[in-house]
């Protein structure tokens, strides 16, 4: 929102959606999907910190172990599209 009120001038956030003018539309797909990028190429990082800001740790390293290992990792690069938010 920051870089919408920079440029633009206005908008409202709503949670997780946006109230823009339409002129603003692709530069706020563009810089959500990179944001969005950004979370998942430092997922490890951002997930470690939250664990420790509400006091998991390492006696539950085994617990998450096995909840990543249920999970199918991305066969490619991960890059959020712009057109895929609405």
């Amino acid at each position: 929102m920051t870089k919408v009120m920079a440029k633009y001038g206005w908008g409202i956030d709503i949670h997780d959606a946006f109230i823009i003018s339409p002129e603003a539309d692709n530069d706020v797909r563009t810089w959500y999907a990179q944001a969005i990028t950004d979370i998942y190429d430092n997922r490890a990082t951002i997930l470690s910190n939250y664990f420790a800001s509400i006091g998991i740790g390492a006696s539950a390293q085994g617990n998450w172990e096995r909840v990543k290992a249920m999970v199918t990792p991305l066969t490619e690069p991960f890059k959020c599209q712009p057109m895929a938010l609405k």
